[in-house]
């Protein structure tokens, strides 16, 4: 089973157990109560894979389609081998690994500004770049 096909039939039992709709503050109440277990038993891959189901029902419950939700996880890894990292090895243990933040966005490059799907220039949503005026 690929993982577009695990998700339809996700959802297809989720809506006749859970129902139809958003389930927002349900889902991230349920992945606290989950992480709190990965804390307890880190070695249990039940719990990890708990996360990965919450995560799947509140991407597709907020309008995702299980193609769009494969695509965003393929690019999001993607996009992560793209970006720099610092060396893990002096990295304090018990603390996240961020990636190093570049020093433009990484949406606009810096220019404040990007071409929306009306073909009209927008203020970038990924960065707080001053305002630009527009010669279009």
């Amino acid at each position: 089973m690929n993982l577009e096909n695990y998700i339809e039939q996700q959802i297809e039992w989720s809506k006749k157990t859970f129902g139809y709709g958003e389930r927002d503050a349900g889902l991230i109440d349920h992945i606290k109560k989950e992480l709190k277990g990965i804390e307890q038993a880190p070695g249990d891959i039940e719990e990890w894979i708990d996360v990965i189901i919450l995560a799947l029902e509140g991407a597709w419950r907020n309008g995702y389609s299980p193609e769009e939700i494969t695509h965003m996880l393929v690019y999001k890894q993607i996009k992560n081998e793209k970006r720099e990292w610092p060396d893990w090895r002096t990295a304090e243990q018990g603390k996240a690994i961020e990636h190093i933040r570049p020093t433009t966005c990484e949406i606009c490059f810096g220019q404040g500004e990007i071409i929306g799907s009306d073909m009209r220039l927008n203020k970038c949503p990924g960065c707080s770049a001053p305002e630009k005026t527009s010669a279009f």
